[in-house]
């Protein structure tokens, strides 16, 4: 089976969609006036599941939320992130796919039936025109139409909003967030804006968030560390404490992980043939995991102590290069 192509992009996405607060505004901003009338928005909570089967792990991943209708009922709302690296006209049917696989695992589950509302969010820089299931049969006669499973997707295209629109959001975490993946392809506007991003969070300087934001901007600008410490030398000394602390742990992170004084004990040993002992094992599980999700060799360092060689020996005898 393909292995998912999940990057950087993906998870930063999950990551704060996975926040109830970041979450809820987001759906404020995107879904349409009528629908979101029905909801009572303040009542979403994340559901511990995912409706993705194995085979559709190459398109896509999720986030799923129930939400409380006005009439007490309840709903499911789940973000579909498309992640190909091309535009697929045949997402549309794999969404649903998706949604049929989720009401089988709610009719399984024997858990009272809830509407699913698909939210397509597409963050690629190539437009795209998102078709309709029912626009692939438009030449067909309405007594053929009328049986075709139609249902409707809401598709937001994040590089086709309005960046006003973006910058007007009152969440300062989701904007910032969404900022950060509109110029995602330009490197220079992310470096010459993240002092202005970082201010706007001077609130949340205590959450897991700014280790997000960070290790975000190190992935898409590939800005090099003292390249971006001189940067963040124009904040406030308030914020630059922090910020320069929170940075430093990040690089500091692989010491951290399973590795007794941040060193290294012993070296790899043969051909690295799956059997790692101790402490190796979990940095091994961390190079793994971290080229699995789109991280680069050059990346990964950033993360680990390992030399670069180590590294490239982990990824080769786990079939990885």
């Amino acid at each position: 089976m393909p292995k998912p192509l999940n990057n950087i992009h993906d998870k930063f996405v999950k990551e704060f969609l996975s926040d109830k607060e970041m979450a809820t505004s987001f759906l404020e901003a995107v879904l349409p006036p009528a629908l979101a009338n029905e909801l009572v928005l303040e009542t979403l909570t994340h559901v511990n599941t995912q409706y993705i089967r194995p085979d559709l792990e190459e398109f896509m991943s999720d986030v799923v939320v129930d939400i409380q209708l006005k009439n007490q009922q309840e709903c499911q709302v789940c973000f579909l992130l498309e992640h190909k690296s091309y535009l697929d006209k045949n997402v549309p049917f794999q969404v649903l796919s998706y949604m049929a696989e989720a009401y089988l695992k709610q009719i399984k589950n024997k858990e009272k039936l809830k509407p699913i509302i698909p939210l397509v969010y597409y963050h690629g820089s190539k437009k795209w025109q998102f078709k309709q299931i029912d626009s692939f049969f438009e030449d067909f006669p309405i007594a053929i139409k009328n049986h075709l499973p139609i249902y409707e997707s809401i598709f937001i295209s994040l590089k086709e909003m309005d960046e006003s629109r973006i910058q007007s959001l009152q969440n300062a975490m989701l904007r910032s967030a969404l900022m950060l993946q509109y110029d995602a392809n330009e490197p220079e506007k992310i470096l010459k804006n993240i002092n202005r991003i970082l201010e706007t969070l001077d609130p949340y300087l205590d959450t897991n968030f700014l280790i997000t934001i960070f290790v975000y901007t190190l992935q898409t600008t590939k800005v090099k560390e003292q390249q971006l410490k001189i940067i963040l030398k124009e904040l406030p000394n308030k914020l630059n404490d922090k910020v320069m602390s929170t940075y430093d742990m990040i690089l500091d992170r692989g010491r951290k992980e399973g590795i007794e004084k941040g060193k290294l004990e012993g070296k790899l040993e043969g051909k690295l043939e799956g059997k790692l002992e101790g402490k190796l094992e979990g940095k091994v599980e961390t190079v793994l995991k971290a080229f699995d999700n789109g991280f680069k060799i050059d990346d990964i360092l950033l993360f680990t102590d390992f030399p670069k060689t180590h590294i490239v020996e982990i990824l080769k005898a786990n079939n990885r290069i």
